[in-house]
């Protein structure tokens, strides 16, 4: 069954639903999760998950796992703020209009909201029921695909995540934004039903592992992940999870990012893995037909699995989401500041930036280093997306059987 896409009929009829297309922070916020004085370390540390060795079977890949927390933590610590600059408040990749006919931040919006639509919410925006409807978003972040969400569908959204720095700056937006009661909305160990704050805002962010979920058996209409499960060091068992706190019938929509075409005895596709798992805090990235499986494993009903980057989904008119990030690329370069930011171009211009502030001492020592493992990410999540052995957007659903 092809995905639902009833995004401009419910846009249609939610006369409240305004997008956000607020502009990004034209400076380079160079702050962290982590004390300026432990940022080199915290780097130091970072890198010492991996190995020289790009087989598969090497230790690090156990180390990495069982200690993905601590992982994923460090990584999003030291990047946060570069995200915030390259891309917004959502960081992830969508299918873009060419020729800066949009911008990023409408490009992400539409991903969004194709990927809500397939949860098949009963209720609209703008009906009374609407907001009755509680829906979980699995590695939150600082919450940009949470926000527009709860104003795209009325319902109330809870996001998780296990970066308290991330928490933090999301919490702010939501208040500011007039989402959340109050700045502290989704305090630690929070539940629907057990806090004030949380019952009364439309939004809140928990600080939590997605491996071991807060909250009770049944609780949710629907859940969502926008390439955040990708850190989870075993998928079934953070599918299992989700399963158990959403209610019967209901579904759980993901973007999941996963090896295309991939063979493990191939070097250069070992390599390529090796340098998208250092470049972007993954403990271990699976296959499209492992994800497959665990979906299965973990007791859902899969209703569909696509690619939305294969060029015989992917609309002609969208350029793939891989483009903006190739050097040489200028189609979203020089049309807008965030096209200029998220392009290989900008990239470069913003690493010599950071370079030079470092040596100035104007930026906490490390920084340039956290801007590297970022150009590395970029250089080879395009090769993979151009070779067709990656994508950041297989498109999962899966109902929990009545």
């Amino acid at each position: 069954m092809p995905p639902q896409n009833n995004t401009t009929l419910a846009t249609t009829n939610n006369s409240a639903y305004k997008p956000d297309h607020a502009p990004l922070n034209p400076t380079l916020p160079l702050t962290t999760g982590v004390a300026p004085e432990l940022i080199n370390d915290t780097v130091t540390n970072y890198n010492n998950y991996w190995s020289a060795d790009i087989d598969k079977n090497d230790k690090n890949v156990e180390t990495r796992t069982t200690s993905y927390a601590n992982l994923t933590n460090s990584y999003y610590d030291l990047v946060t703020s570069f995200y915030q600059f390259g891309w917004g408040e959502s960081f992830h990749f969508a299918n873009t209009l060419p020729q800066g006919k949009e911008k990023l931040a409408q490009a992400c919006q539409r991903h969004q909201h194709q990927l809500v639509a397939q949860l098949r919410l009963p209720h609209l925006a703008g009906s009374p029921e609407a907001k009755q409807q509680l829906l979980l978003d699995v590695g939150c972040g600082i919450g940009g695909p949470m926000r527009e969400i709860a104003r795209f569908t009325g319902a109330r959204v809870i996001g998780i995540n296990n970066n308290e720095h991330q928490s933090k700056i999301g919490r702010a937006i939501n208040y500011k934004d007039r989402l959340a009661a109050c700045p502290d909305a989704g305090i630690d160990g929070a539940r629907p039903g057990m806090h004030p704050d949380v019952d009364a805002s439309q939004t809140a962010i928990v600080t939590g592992d997605m491996m071991e979920l807060p909250f009770e058996d049944n609780t949710f209409d629907g859940v969502y992940a926008i390439e955040a499960t990708l850190h989870a060091p075993k998928l079934v068992d953070c599918y299992a999870e989700i399963l158990r706190t959403l209610k019967p019938g209901a579904r759980f929509a993901v973007y999941e990012w996963v090896l295309t075409n991939f063979d493990p005895e191939d070097m250069s596709h070992r390599e390529l893995r090796r340098n998208i798992e250092i470049g972007n805090g993954i403990a271990n990235l699976v296959t499209d037909a492992e994800a497959r499986q665990a979906m299965l494993d973990a007791g859902f009903e899969l209703e569909f699995a696509v690619n939305m980057a294969d060029p015989s989904v992917r609309p002609e008119a969208l350029e793939p989401w891989y483009e903006a990030l190739k050097a040489g690329n200028t189609s979203q370069s020089f049309f807008s500041i965030e096209g200029f930011r998220s392009s290989a171009i900008g990239r470069t211009v913003t690493d010599y930036g950071v370079w030079a502030l470092e040596k100035l001492r104007l930026a906490p020592t490390g920084s340039h280093e956290v801007s590297q493992v970022l150009m590395t990410a970029a250089q080879f999540l395009a090769e993979g997306g151009e070779r067709r052995l990656f994508t950041p957007m297989y498109l999962m659903v899966g109902r929990k059987p009545e």
